[in-house]
């Protein structure tokens, strides 16, 4: 009798174990549709408007060969890296400012300012390094508020521009920020 009581209980695990990797699969293939190809639900909700959806190839080459990748992790017993390790980010941007003088031989002279701008994954905070004539500067903008960053554009834009810009030369800079703001 107790062959057939542990191939019972080996049947249920093995059952076990699929359902298992049935969740897990079909949670990597939700993960996928929503972070690449932008689709809330793979659930039928019986509206054509819900359930047909119009993707570039490029989009839908891009979704199998990440489906691709998670499974060649899975063999491997390994956890795929997430959409947002998958994605290239910047994290680190440096300005030299306008020469203000010229060498002999008519090429421009070296920078009057300098700034290094970066962020660290999870940081709220944008950190700004900026270097000038009088010395160096620290300073910290909020990822989240434009105010903040709409300033921040302002200092670097006079600092390294060496005057008071335009609004539209203020916007350069805030846009460099926003590289690396949310």
């Amino acid at each position: 009798m107790a062959p057939c009581v542990c191939k019972a209980f080996e049947r249920k695990e093995i059952a076990i174990n699929e359902r298992r990797r049935e969740a897990k699969r079909d949670a990597a293939l939700a993960e996928i549709a929503r972070d690449v190809l932008g689709i809330e639900t793979l659930e039928t909700r019986k509206s054509d408007e819900a359930d047909f959806h119009n993707l570039a190839v490029w989009t839908i080459e891009r979704a199998l060969k990440v489906a691709y990748e998670a499974g060649r992790f899975a063999e491997k017993g390994e956890q795929p890296p997430t959409a947002k390790e998958r994605t290239m980010r910047i994290t680190a941007i440096e300005l030299a400012g306008s020469s203000k003088t010229t060498l002999r031989d008519g090429s421009p002279g070296l920078a009057q300012a300098f700034a290094r701008i970066s962020r660290r994954a999870g940081d709220e905070h944008i950190r700004v390094d900026l270097l000038t004539h009088a010395g160096e500067r620290t300073h910290h903008v909020q990822t989240d508020d434009e105010d903040d960053q709409f300033s921040m554009a302002q200092i670097l834009q006079h600092a390294l521009d060496g005057y008071e810009g335009s609004n539209s030369e203020v916007h350069d800079y805030l846009r460099v920020l926003q590289y690396l703001a949310d």
